[in-house]
């Protein structure tokens, strides 16, 4: 329902209701706030896939990953590697950054040791977006077997190595790709982050982490073993193999259950056994069963992955300059076939790329990674991009909201109704309205064609033209505006991410700017069933605004549980 106090406390402090400079006939919209509601622009893919890297639940929402980018694992970073048996990986191996995630993989199928490594230096690393460290034919993988083969998917349905389960395979020839560049780690999610090292081989594997890195060479100088425990649970049984097949195509454990050490000597004659960590397994109070102190290891791993839902794993400085995407528009194959898949879910590499794209964007991976840090601008694009994010997101959420009170409501205050809305829509676009030089102009000539007339002696050839435009202009170019000048210098890779904000913040503000004006040019004196109607439209080009932008910070249950709620039916009760 809509509510007169909602209406009063968005216009409370504020004199906006009695300014009214902007007046007139509402102009019809320029060719470039047109081109921007070009439902076939890639712009938002690429906007999303730069927001989301190293998050979570973009990543989980956007699955299939369509971004390939360097950087940096920080010194000193606390890495973890859990097995099965004591010895220290010699080639490939994975690593978690959360000691749960490693240890909810191996722990409570028996004897589980907990190696703990540190890095030493920086540390070079390639950054696979979306679900790329979860095993589906779905695309999950795709932009690695872009990389691997160089050539599209295209009819075939390859099982060398595993096929989509050779995670074997994938480590040792990604480690090896990589390796010519000096990357030590590649870092993929799943239900968070790991590492794969290009050196270490044992004798098994554990299955695929959340948030992993696969590390090439456990024997790097940029690493050290700081920790080496057997951390069994207490009275975890001896392990059966026939208990835990393992995953298809990973390296087995076939070593014979004799040849793992218990975790600590047996209890003296006529003691009790030992229910503390080390206790012998074999005469633990839980034996033959598992222990419930490891049947908490999936819950505490969920635990873990939680963290970087919505804030980006800390560890990694990623490098924009080298942002390769396959929403560039240079890859038409992919284009072609987005045509009818507006969905970022639906979308394919390997399946779709044809084979001169595959091997052009693996020609551009080869040359980010040849490039020298110089060639870069320095400009921070990922967080650029959510700082946009957290600027609009929660504004057009509200925006949406009221319009839908609005629109539903069975006795509407007009006058208030198109108050609301305009306060809305005028809020974000006020840092680039000068309501000075346009007192007796529309508000269409105000936002759209209205110059700034510059502060005495303000170095506006400094900043770029776009100062001295439109608040439309100054909206889009905002962030962005002085990196068009010929001193700064962007890698091609920058040019894209440049143009994906612009074009995003342009269909934004043009959006909210036509919503303003509508609202401006509304008249007051209508009909209740009138302004429901104008509200009903303005309401359908926010929907359409927001099914463009996909943001997934839209995506989110209203209510969460409390820490003391289980998932139990008795414990789900609305009353809780």
């Amino acid at each position: 329902m809509f509510s007169p106090w909602l209406a009063a406390a968005l216009l409370s402090g504020s004199a906006f209701a009695a300014q009214q400079p902007f007046t007139g006939a509402l102009q019809p919209p320029s060719q470039d706030i047109e081109f921007v509601n070009n439902t076939g622009s890639s712009a938002p893919f690429v906007f999303n896939s730069l927001s989301g890297l190293l998050r979570q639940w973009p990543n989980t929402y956007h699955w299939n990953g369509h971004t390939i980018i360097s950087g940096t694992l920080e010194p000193f970073t606390l890495l973890y590697h859990a097995r099965r048996d004591p010895a220290i990986p010699s080639t490939e191996e994975w690593f978690a950054f959360d000691p749960e995630m490693s240890y909810g993989i191996m722990g409570g199928r028996g004897l589980t040791y907990m190696l703990t490594y540190q890095t030493l230096r920086p540390a070079k690393v390639v950054y696979f977006d979306g679900m790329s460290a979860a095993l589906s034919d779905s695309g999950w993988l795709d932009t690695q077997e872009v990389l691997l083969t160089g050539k599209s998917k295209g009819d075939s349905n390859p099982s060398e190595g595993g096929g989509v389960f050779g995670e074997d395979r994938r480590l040792t020839e990604l480690c090896k790709w990589v390796g010519r560049f000096g990357v030590e780690g590649i870092v993929r999610m799943n239900a968070g982050l790991c590492v794969l090292h290009t050196s270490l081989r044992s004798a098994h594997t554990h299955s695929v982490c959340h948030s992993e890195l696969m590390w090439c060479n456990f024997q790097s100088p940029s690493i050290q073993l700081i920790s080496y425990l057997n951390v069994t649970a207490p009275g975890t049984p001896y392990w059966n193999s026939s208990d835990f097949p393992g995953w298809p195509g990973r390296r087995p454990d076939r070593r014979p259950e004799s040849d793992f050490a218990p975790p600590g000597p047996p209890p003296p004659k006529g003691e009790p056994p030992r229910r503390g960590p080390g206790g012998d397994p074999r005469g633990g109070p839980f034996s033959g069963l598992p222990s419930p102190f490891a049947a908490t290891s999936f819950s505490e791993w969920l635990r873990a992955a939680t963290v970087r839902n919505t804030s980006p794993q800390p560890h990694i400085r990623l490098d924009y300059s080298s942002f390769v995407s396959f929403y560039d528009p240079r890859y038409q194959s992919l284009v072609r076939a987005r045509t009818a898949q507006r969905s970022m879910r639906e979308h394919r590499a390997w399946l779709n790329i044809s084979d001169e794209d595959a091997a052009a964007a693996v020609q551009e991976v080869e040359t980010v990674l040849n490039r020298t840090r110089m060639e870069e601008s320095g400009m921070n694009w990922g967080a650029l991009a959510r700082d946009i994010v957290e600027e609009w997101a929660g504004r057009t959420t509200q925006l949406k909201a009221y319009m839908r009170n609005a629109s539903e409501t069975e006795s509407l205050n007009t006058t208030e109704a198109l108050l609301g809305v305009r306060r809305l829509a005028y809020s974000p676009l006020n840092p680039y309205m000068d309501t000075s030089v346009a007192q007796n102009s529309s508000a269409w000539t105000s936002f759209v064609n209205a110059p700034v007339v510059p502060m005495t002696g303000y170095p506006v050839q400094l900043a770029g033209s776009w100062m001295n435009t439109s608040a439309l202009e100054r909206c889009k170019y905002a962030a962005t505006g002085v990196t068009h000048s010929p001193r700064i210098h962007l890698t091609s890779q920058e040019v894209l991410l440049r143009t994906s904000i612009e074009t995003v913040l342009e269909r934004l503000c043009s959006d909210y700017g036509r919503l303003f004006v509508e609202s401006m040019d509304a008249d007051e004196a209508m009909p209740a069933e009138a302004a429901k109607s104008l509200v009903t439209s303005w309401r359908a080009r926010v929907d359409a605004l927001t099914e463009w932008l996909d943001w997934t910070e839209w995506l989110h249950c209203d209510e969460v549980c409390g820490a003391d709620v289980s998932s139990s039916p008795a414990s789900s009760r609305a009353d809780i």
